[in-house]
């Protein structure tokens, strides 16, 4: 096993620097894909400084260019040479396959970094003295940085997002206005240009007036009309959930329910509910303390398996964040870290997030009031 060579795949290595120094659609693959940390070889690494740094100066790309650029930092001899500056573009014959050639470059990249991180893991997990919380958390983060390496999305056009833009007037226009999914309650809608990707809502109120109803109506109704999503409840079991979706789908009293009262007609009604939209659309998860990054791990499966659209978290104050770091924290401060990870959540994944907020004691000193931003629990940032 100790025998074995790294990953490396130096043909392509080869390949995309010569393309860089044949067409400017090389360079710009070649920059907008890779780093200098991607490369095997030092000397490879070496020369994509050179490039980048001409790229910067907005000078020329070429052989003779880099060969000079590398002349003049005395870098020349320890690449190989002018010789081996040329051989790089004898290896290829356009950028036609740069971008195919970059990706099995970073695949060998990240195979060595997790080679590297799998040896620092096991050999951290070996030491008595080592905090398991804090290797988590630092496996966690590695593995996120790798990750986040891989979205290499190509930003849109200008022209690209003015025709989505003029497509979201049109769809708001035969709406009456709304932009978004409905909510179900007209006034709100209004109000809100109805519920869109990539946005947080925060639904607060005082312990018991009923945050929680309003989210779940709300996404009973999105569900029925097949907008498929997650409720994150962690206060309440599956089955509470259920009752409640079931009384308020059927108007029958909750009470009932919970005690058996419930004729042989609105037993049917219930069976009948499995053949449902909303069945299909309206997933539960009720564990308890879930830390931000379970909670998007849990989301990345249900998006790519499920399609899933929105999600409720009932409630922020209930959330959890795992590792020594929590420990040094203030409530205000975790609960504001908590929020921050949960709008990433909505942008990354393009989500309707619902994030439920109790309100402070404060808040009933003067009824009259209108709440503000202040008045939630531990708040921090719960708005951010």
């Amino acid at each position: 096993e100790q025998n074995k060579l790294p990953p490396q795949s130096l043909e392509f290595e080869d390949a995309v620097l010569g393309a860089a120094m044949l067409e400017a659609e090389g360079t710009e693959t070649l920059l907008r894909l890779l780093n200098k940390d991607v490369f095997y070889l030092s000397k490879n690494s070496i020369i994509f400084n050179a490039i980048q740094e001409l790229s910067t100066e907005k000078a020329p790309i070429d052989i003779l260019t880099v060969t000079r650029k590398l002349s003049s930092k005395k870098q020349l001899d320890v690449v190989g040479g002018a010789y081996y500056i040329t051989q790089l573009t004898n290896r290829v014959a356009s950028a036609a396959n740069a971008e195919f050639h970059c990706r099995i470059i970073l695949q060998s990249y990240f195979k060595r970094e997790l080679i590297s991180l799998g040896n620092k893991i096991s050999n951290s997990a070996y030491d008595e003295s080592s905090d398991v919380f804090d290797l988590i958390d630092y496996t966690k983060n590695q593995l996120k940085d790798l990750e986040n390496y891989l979205i290499t999305e190509k930003i849109k056009s200008n022209n690209e997002i003015i025709d989505e833009v003029m497509m979201d007037i049109s769809i708001a226009d035969s709406k009456g206005g709304i932009i978004g999914y409905s909510t179900g309650i007209p006034a709100l809608d209004i109000g809100l240009l109805g519920l869109r990707g990539g946005l947080k809502y925060v639904i607060a109120a005082l312990p018991g007036v009923g945050k929680t109803s309003l989210a779940k109506s709300i996404c009973i109704h999105l569900a029925q009309n097949g907008v498929p999503g997650i409720f994150f409840s962690m206060e309440m079991s599956e089955k509470q959930i259920m009752m409640s979706c079931i009384s308020t789908m059927l108007t029958l009293d909750n009470v009932n329910i919970q005690t058996g009262k419930v004729s042989q007609d609105d037993m049917q009604r219930i069976s009948d509910l499995k053949k449902t939209q909303f069945t299909k659309n309206f997933y539960i998860d009720c564990r308890s303390g879930l830390s931000p990054q379970e909670m998007r791990t849990t989301v990345k499966k249900y998006v790519q398996d499920h399609g899933i659209k929105w999600i409720v978290i009932d409630h922020i104050g209930k959330m959890k964040l795992k590792g020594n770091d929590a420990k040094r924290m203030s409530k205000e401060e975790r609960v504001s870290e908590i929020a921050s990870e949960n709008k990433n959540l909505a942008k990354d994944f393009d989500l309707i997030v619902f994030e439920l907020s109790q309100l402070t004691k404060e808040t009933m000193k003067n009824p009259a009031a209108r709440p503000n931003l202040g008045n939630l629990r531990d708040s921090g940032a719960v708005e951010a």
